[in-house]
């Protein structure tokens, strides 16, 4: 069993993760695994399953990231997470991603950061960049991705939503510690209340946590470790995993 370490998500109990983990881990993943095991006639079920499952097993590292559990613990849950996507894109009926809509934007830019700071391995990163099929979509995707896949293309300056990551691709771009510090405390401060259109946003406030798994601005993990910014200034900041990026920098 996950020795618990102190919370780190201040919403709710320790005890709603406790209980939302142990059923997504002996209930709720196993449930969706055992039913694509079998025949699933409908392909657009299928493929919404697998997605659903996708989803699931995304949602459970930062649940557990919430809990307090080591980060340590964390590398191992992300392949699987790349298995699920892969599987669900193999499905006839699914769907890319559609980086127009904020949902798959915003996941997308999650996977890339927890890819980053938890040093997911060279093959694993490559394979992610090719599920995600972003490039010259977006300008911070194609610089994130730039950096975490080397030979991988940047191929637009434009952002795809500008409203939700200026301060963030401008801390990309910035010539100073200082500058780039700046642009990442202007994104944390405006980062919750930006994204109240995403599926997410408030889910502490609903029955029994609404499916709750904590909130956490992974792209600026993300972005200060593949970029090397000095995080000093924003590591008191909400919403900011700052030991995410203790972990890639050790």
């Amino acid at each position: 069993m996950t020795e618990h370490r102190t919370k780190r998500e201040p919403l709710l109990t320790l005890d709603y993760f406790d209980k939302s983990i142990a059923y997504e881990q002996t209930e709720g993943i196993p449930k969706f695994e055992k039913k694509l095991s079998g025949e699933v006639p409908d392909k657009k079920q299928r493929a919404r399953l697998r997605y659903a499952l996708f989803k699931k097993k995304l949602h459970l590292i930062i649940s557990r990231y919430s809990r307090g559990d080591a980060v340590a613990e964390l590398p191992a849950m992300l392949p699987p997470v790349i298995e699920a996507l892969a599987l669900y894109q193999a499905e006839e009926l699914h769907e890319p991603f559609n980086l127009a809509a904020a949902d798959d934007y915003q996941t997308a830019l999650w996977l890339v950061s927890l890819a980053a700071v938890l040093k997911a391995p060279a093959a694993l990163n490559e394979q992610l960049v090719r599920l995600i099929n972003s490039t010259g979509q977006d300008a911070l995707l194609d610089a994130m991705i730039k950096k975490l896949v080397p030979a991988a293309e940047q191929a637009t300056i434009q952002l795809k939503h500008a409203n939700l990551v200026q301060p963030l691709y401008a801390a990309t771009q910035a010539a100073t510690q200082q500058d780039k510090a700046s642009h990442l405390r202007q994104f944390l401060s405006a980062w919750y209340s930006s994204r109240s259109e995403l599926y997410w946003h408030d889910n502490h406030k609903g029955p029994d946590g609404g499916g709750f798994f904590g909130y956490w601005a992974l792209e600026v993990a993300g972005v200060a470790t593949l970029f090397g910014i000095d995080d000093g200034p924003i590591r008191d900041m909400p919403f900011y995993p700052e030991d995410l990026v203790e972990f890639a920098r050790a």
